[in-house]
């Protein structure tokens, strides 16, 4: 493998683990805020919402992953006006999708809240949080956006302290907004489009560097292929609204069969898979920057080193979690404020072992889609993300209707037949691609 490579593929995959490992972090602590200061119906509330904030993650990957992976392609190949080109179009997709949502936000957040938040006792908050994240959703669309850019653009670092930088300013205004100045759960999400704003302003340094190479021309579009640029992410997209409807389902199927509690019980689940998508986040980063670079240049034996090492780190950190969540539930289930009633708590520690399982074929599955997603093969690459995220939704729905055995054994029964399924399609067209060689 050439050393230029691996050397530059070990400072992106550090750099966005860094980033997403401050992302993950402040989504993790801004949970147990919350829990903290609003108790389990403000945390409750937020839970009932991550669906419509996978929407607009969906939105932004939708927008800006296809563009940034051919921009990376472009640098490989040196094509300076695809470059442009790519990142313009891009950008003006964002402003567009901003507009959007802010009008969505200020319109139709009440019937929003009626399809996430199926529950008289967290509606109200559900509709308040709703419409700050729904309306400025276009500031995250263009702060993850540009970030995808600027990273691509061989500028990790610069990204990794605009992420940290801004998830510090989001935690330390949420104890602010929140407990000092009594805005409850309004605080929390104008905490977070603060942060938002600030993360923007250090990416846009990156602009007055000699080295860089984006900037917004109109004329270069020209230059594109504006359908590739929306449809070579496609499985990213796929994966994001997929991700969506799952967690739509599994909250509304477990506040029907397990209350309020339950939907507290899964923002702990959730905020636990993020510690794995903290590695899924920077592994696929690096991959699609330099891999699609590498790509870009015929280097094809260096990229499937890129993905035996990402393979073994998501690999070994997933079975870290899962014998640190097995050995100390009690301990983690605490931190979130759901230990006051021995029944939750029970039935937490339950849910939370039941749970662990899940997560190293959760990564893993992951790891085949992004591996086929930068070669390339887009159709093998959504079938794996359909089953990477909907497999436990549907076996969840299956098992509320038999009543055979508890509803949290959805999570690994699920995400093991979900990486069965997705290690069979990544061998059958690694197999296809060396026959056609």
């Amino acid at each position: 493998m050439n050393s230029n490579i691996l050397a530059q593929f070990r400072s992106f995959l550090i750099a966005a683990i860094l980033a997403n490992l401050a992302s993950t972090l402040s989504m993790v602590v801004d949970s147990i805020i919350a829990g903290q200061i609003l108790g389990p119906v403000g945390l409750a509330a937020i839970t009932s919402l991550q669906p419509v904030n996978q929407l607009v993650f969906a939105l932004t990957v939708l927008l800006n992953a296809g563009c940034a992976m051919l921009v990376a392609y472009a640098i490989g190949a040196g094509e300076n006006l695809k470059i442009r080109g790519h990142f313009t179009f891009s950008m003006l997709l964002n402003i567009i999708a901003a507009l959007v949502l802010l009008a969505v936000g200020l319109l139709f957040t009440d019937r929003i809240a009626l399809i996430t938040s199926n529950d008289p006792g967290i509606y109200s908050d559900a509709v308040t949080y709703g419409r700050i994240l729904i309306s400025t959703g276009g500031i995250m669309l263009m702060m993850f956006g540009l970030n995808a850019f600027v990273r691509t653009d061989n500028a990790p670092k610069l990204v990794t302290v605009a992420v940290i930088v801004a998830n510090i300013v989001n935690l330390s205004l949420d104890i602010v907004f929140m407990k000092y100045l009594g805005m409850g759960i309004a605080g929390a999400a104008w905490a977070s489009v603060v942060g938002y704003v600030v993360g923007i302003g250090i990416s846009l340094l990156h602009f007055r560097d000699k080295g860089c190479r984006l900037a917004l021309s109109i004329t270069d579009i020209g230059h594109i292929d504006r359908k590739m640029a929306l449809f070579v992410g496609m499985p990213l997209v796929v994966d994001t609204l997929f991700m969506f409807f799952r967690i739509l389902f599994v909250n509304n199927m477990l506040l029907e069969h397990k209350s309020v509690c339950g939907l507290a019980i899964q923002s702990v689940t959730m905020n636990l898979l993020l510690i794995v998508n903290l590695f899924l986040g920077g592994t696929g980063q690096a991959l699609q920057g330099v891999g699609g670079m590498t790509l870009g240049a015929g280097d094809d034996e260096s990229f499937r080193r890129m993905v035996r090492r990402s393979a073994a780190l998501i690999g070994g950190m997933s079975l870290l979690v899962f014998f640190v969540v097995e050995l100390c539930p009690g301990q983690i289930i605490r931190m979130f404020n759901l230990d006051s009633d021995a029944s939750v708590y029970d039935e937490a520690v339950y849910a939370l072992r039941l749970f662990a399982p899940c997560m190293p074929g959760f990564g893993l599955a992951y790891v085949f889609e992004v591996t086929l997603l930068v070669r390339k093969r887009t159709v093998p690459a959504m079938v794996i993300a359909f089953f990477h995220t909907m497999t436990v939704a549907i076996v969840m729905f299956i098992i509320t209707k038999t009543g055979a055995i508890s509803i949290w054994h959805s999570f690994w029964i699920g995400e093991t037949i979900a990486l069965a399924a997705s290690a069979a399609i990544e061998r059958y067209n690694r197999r296809k691609a060396n026959k056609s060689e």
